[in-house]
C-alpha cells in the first residue's frame, strides 16, 4: 500500500508526441502510450519503435515515467511476437508494460528493469482478483472503473499490489474487458483496439409487449471527473491516478494534467474554475464521479458528444446571427449549437466579444434561442501550445590564462564538468567579457535546458567563441547523460521472477467429456441431461435458496460465477459454495480462480476470461483443478483448431455482448431500488436490431445485454470437438452436438434468425 504521506502519481495519456509533450509540460508524473500494434487504442496516432527511444529519454529527463500498452488479446503467434516486443521495451528502458494477456504478464514479470501492470481489461475489482493478478506476476493492478470504494480500500490493505485507478475521462458503459458489442455488431473488437463505440449510438427501449419506453443515448456513459473523489481514493491507498484519453487532442491532455496537478499540489482543493477548464477541454454529460459509492449517475441519454460549457444563446443582430451570453469569448473559439439537446450547427467566433455579443461564422441551421456551447477555446489552445517546461541549469565557467576552460553544469541532483580543448590566452586587445561569455553559455537552443544562473570566473582572457559554443554543447550532452543515469539508478524496480522455462500444462483436463451445457433452471436440465457431460447452472438470482432448489434436480453441476462481484456479493457466493456443495465453478473473472483454490473446487475457465491462446489458459489454471476451458467467442474455428485444440467451442445460444453495473431500469423508469419496476427490456438500435437485457442479482443487480440474435453453429461446425452450448429452448441442438462430438453428424441444421458469430472469421 502507498505510504499515506506520498502523493499518488498522475498518469496521463499520450496518443501522440504532441500529447506526450503537453502531459510532461503540464505536470504529469508519468505517461502511458502505445505503438501501432498490441494496443487497445489503435485509432490514436501512437508511436513507433523507431522513435520510441527518443521519447522515452525525453520523459526521463524530466523525471517522468513511461508506460507502454501491450494490452490487447493475443493469438498464439501474436503472443510470441509480443514477448519479443516486451524485451525490446525493457532494453529501451521503458518503466512499465501494461498487459492484458495472462501469459504475457507472467513473461514480463521475469524481465529486468521494467514493471508489469495488469490492464483494466482484466476487470480486477476485488481483493481476490488483485491477489490473482499478483500471483501471475503483476506489480500494479489497474482497477476496473466499476470498483467500489470499499473494495479499493481492501485491495490496498490485503492484496500486496499497487493500485491504479481512473480519475478522469471517458467511461466504458460495460464492465472493463467484458464488452463484445462492437465485435458482434461491427466486427471490430474493443479487446483488439478497434472498438467502433456502438454504445454511443441512439437506442430505444422496448417492453415485452413492444411498447417504447424511452429513446436516447441509453448506453452512453458520462465522462468521469475525479476532482471531488481524488482525496478519498488517495486515502484508500491508490498509488496512481490515471487520466483517460489517448484518442483525444493534446489540448485536452495538457489542460487535464494542469488542473489535476494543481488539485494534487493544493491538498485536493478544487475551485469552480477547475471544473470550467476541464469541461471546456472535454465534457460528456456534465460528468459523473463514477461507481465508488453507487451507480446512479452513469448514463447521459440526452447527448453523447463533447458539449463543453454553455456560452450563451443565438440571437439576431442587424440581420446576422450572433452569440449573446455571459462569457467573454475570443476570436477563434469554436462552438456547438444545440436545440432540445440536438446538434443543429456549429460556429466559430470571428472576433472577440464586445458587450458580451460575439459575431460568428456558422454552419447548419441555427435559430434564435438555440443554446451555444463552447467546445474549443482559442485561449486554452494557445496556452497549451505555448507551455514549455525547460530544465533549470546552473552554469559555472572558469578560465585562466594558459589553461583549458572548465564548464560545470548542474540540474536537480546531477552535475557535469567538461574541460575545453583550447587553452585560454591573455587578451592582446579586446578581452572576452563576462557578458559575452554568459550570452554564449545561455544559447541552449532547442535542447530541454535553460540556463537560469551563471557564475563566471575569468579575467582578461581570449578564447574563440566557437570553442565556448563547443564546450557548452559537450557539457549539455554530458549533463543530459548524467540526468538519465541518475534516473535509472533511482528507479524503484521490482524483484524479478524466475526466467527458467515453464511447463504450460493443465493436468486435470477431462478428456472424456465433450459437451458442456449451460441451463437456467431445473426444467432445462431435465431436457438435456442425457446429452451433456458437464452441467453449468447460471441462475438469475444468486442465493442459497435458488441454488439449493436446482441441486434437488441435479446433484453434480458447475455454478457459473458472475464476471463481477463486490465484497458484498462475494459473501453471498461464499455462502452458496459452503452450503450447497457445488461440484465446481465456471470462472469468468480472476477472483473466481482464487475462490476455486480456497475451496478446492473443480474449475471450468469460462467465456468471461476471453481466452485467446492456450498458454494464457495454463497460466490462469496454474495449481487449479481445471477440467475444461472455453475458447474466446471472438476466435474463428480455424484459430481454435490450430492453436487451442483441446478447448471447448461456444457453438450455440445467447451471446452476452455486454455486462453493465448501472441500472437500466432506473435509466428508463427513474424509480428507486425499493420500488423496483423490473421487467424485461430490449434496446433497439437505428437498424431495427433489438438487444435483450437480463438481470442478474447477487447483493446488488447487474444486467447482461444479449446480442440481437443467438449464436448458431450447426451450419458452420461439421467436425468432432468439444462444445459449449447455452440452452435457448432447443434441446435438439444439444443432441446434435452430442453426436457430432463423437464423430457422427446427424444432418441437423438449425433454422431461423441466428448468427454464426466469429466462427468463420475471427475479429480483426
Amino acid at each position: 500500500m502507498r505510504d499515506s504521506a506520498e502523493k499518488p502519481i498522475l498518469l496521463a495519456p499520450a496518443g501522440s508526441p504532441q500529447a506526450l509533450k503537453a502531459a510532461v509540460y503540464n505536470g504529469a508524473d508519468a505517461v502511458y502510450l502505445g505503438l501501432n500494434k498490441f494496443n487497445a487504442r489503435l485509432k490514436a496516432e501512437n508511436f513507433t519503435l523507431e522513435n520510441l527511444s527518443e521519447w522515452i529519454e525525453f520523459c526521463h529527463l524530466y523525471g517522468v515515467e513511461v508506460c507502454i500498452t501491450v494490452n490487447t488479446s493475443l493469438k498464439k503467434e501474436e503472443l510470441e511476437e509480443a514477448k519479443k516486443f516486451a524485451e525490446q521495451l525493457a532494453a529501451l528502458k521503458a518503466d512499465c508494460i501494461i498487459a492484458t494477456e495472462p501469459a504475457l504478464i507472467e513473461f514480463c514479470a521475469g524481465l529486468k528493469g521494467i514493471r508489469t501492470v495488469a490492464s483494466t481489461q482484466l476487470n480486477i475489482h476485488n481483493v481476490m482478483g488483485a491477489q490473482t493478478a499478483k500471483a501471475m506476476g503483476a506489480d500494479v493492478a489497474v482497477l476496473s472503473r466499476e470498483t467500489i470504494l470499499d473494495d479499493i480500500r481492501d485491495i490496498n490493505l490485503y492484496a500486496d499490489i499497487e493500485t491504479e485507478c481512473f480519475l478522469h475521462g471517458a467511461l466504458c458503459v460495460s464492465l472493463s474487458g467484458q464488452c463484445y458489442l462492437s465485435s458482434f455488431v461491427d466486427g471490430n473488437s474493443g479487446n483488439r483496439g478497434l472498438c467502433a463505440q456502438p454504445c454511443r449510438q441512439l437506442y430505444r427501449s422496448f417492453c415485452q409487449d413492444g411498447e417504447i419506453k424511452k429513446s436516447g443515448y441509453l448506453l452512453s456513459a458520462k465522462d468521469l471527473c475525479g476532482v471531488y473523489t481524488a482525496k478519498r481514493l488517495a486515502d484508500a491507498g491508490v498509488s496512481i491516478f490515471k487520466i483517460e484519453g489517448r484518442n483525444r487532442r493534446e489540448q485536452y491532455v495538457g489542460e487535464a494534467c494542469s488542473v489535476y496537478r494543481k488539485i494534487l499540489d493544493s491538498d485536493y482543493e478544487c475551485q469552480a474554475d477547475d471544473i470550467k477548464r476541464l469541461k471546456t477541454a472535454f465534457n460528456r454529460g456534465d460528468y459523473t464521479s463514477g461507481y465508488l459509492n453507487n451507480a446512479d449517475n452513469i448514463i447521459y441519454p440526452l447527448f453523447q458528444g463533447h458539449k463543453g460549457i454553455e456560452a450563451g444563446i443565438i440571437k439576431k443582430v442587424d440581420g446576422s446571427f450572433v452569440i449573446a451570453g455571459n462569457l467573454f469569448l475570443h476570436e477563434g473559439d469554436s462552438f456547438k449549437i444545440l436545440r432540445d439537446f440536438k446538434e443543429t450547427g456549429n460556429c466559430v467566433a470571428v472576433g472577440n466579444s464586445s458587450n458580451l455579443i460575439t459575431k460568428i461564422k456558422y454552419s447548419g441551421k441555427p435559430q434564435e434561442g438555440d443554446r451555444v456551447y463552447l467546445t474549443s477555446s482559442a485561449a486554452m489552445n494557445f496556452r497549451i501550445a505555448h507551455t514549455e517546461k525547460r530544465i533549470q541549469v546552473q552554469a559555472e565557467f572558469s578560465a585562466k590564462v594558459g589553461e583549458e576552460p572548465v564548464l560545470k553544469l548542474t540540474a536537480r541532483d546531477a552535475s557535469a564538468i567538461v574541460k575545453g580543448k583550447i587553452k585560454a590566452q591573455s587578451a592582446l586587445n579586446q578581452p572576452l567579457s563576462n557578458a559575452q561569455i554568459e550570452e554564449l553559455l545561455r544559447k541552449t537552443g532547442e535542447t530541454e535546458f535553460t540556463i537560469s544562473d551563471v557564475v563566471i570566473n575569468s579575467d582578461n582572457i581570449f578564447l574563440p567563441k566557437s570553442s565556448i559554443n563547443e564546450l557548452r554543447r559537450e557539457a549539455t550532452s554530458a549533463l543530459r547523460a548524467e540526468l538519465l543515469r541518475n534516473y535509472y539508478q533511482t528507479r524503484n524496480l521490482p524483484a524479478h521472477n524466475d526466467r527458467t522455462e515453464k511447463s504450460y500444462e493443465m493436468p486435470f483436463l477431462n478428456h472424456s467429456g465433450k459437451i458442456i451445457c449451460q441451463v437456467k433452471n431445473a426444467d432445462e436440465y431435465l431436457r438435456i441431461k442425457q446429452y451433456t457431460d458437464f452441467v453449468v447452472f447460471k441462475p438469475d438470482d444468486y442465493s442459497v435458496e435458488s441454488i439449493s432448489g436446482f441441486k434437488t434436480a441435479c446433484s453434480d453441476f458447475y455454478l457459473d460465477l458472475p464476471n463481477f462481484a463486490t465484497q458484498h456479493d462475494l459473501r453471498i457466493i461464499a455462502d452458496i459454495i459452503e452450503k450447497c456443495s457445488v461440484t465446481g465453478i465456471v470462472a469468468n473473472n480472476l477472483y473466481a480462480l482464487r475462490l476455486a483454490k480456497i475451496y478446492s473446487l473443480d474449475v471450468v475457465l469460462g467465456l468471461g476470461l476471453n481466452i485467446f491462446n492456450r498458454e494464457s489458459a495454463c497460466v490462469l489454471g496454474k495449481n487449479l483443478k481445471v477440467r475444461a476451458y472455453l475458447a474466446s467467442q471472438e476466435l474463428s474455428l480455424k484459430d481454435i483448431r490450430d492453436n487451442l485444440s483441446d478447448a471447448y467451442i461456444f457453438a450455440g445460444g445467447d451471446i452476452t455482448v455486454m455486462t453493465v453495473a448501472h441500472c437500466p431500469i432506473k435509466v428508463n423508469f427513474g424509480n428507486e431500488c425499493k420500488k423496483c419496476r423490473y421487467e424485461n427490456l430490449m434496446y433497439g438500435d437505428k437498424t431495427g436490431r433489438k438487444f435483450p437485457l437480463k438481470r442478474k442479482r447477487i447483493a446488488r443487480c447487474y444486467f447482461e445485454i444479449e446480442n440481437c440474435v443467438p449464436l448458431n453453429g450447426t451450419r458452420k461446425i461439421d467436425f468432432p470437438g468439444n462444445f459449449f452450448l447455452k440452452l435457448d429452448g432447443d434441446e435438439r441442438e444439444v443432441a446434435h452436438f452430442s453426436l457430432l462430438a463423437q464423430g457422427v453428424d446427424d444432418g441437423y441444421r438449425k433454422n431461423g434468425q441466428y448468427t454464426a458469430g466469429h466462427l468463420s472469421n475471427s475479429v480483426k
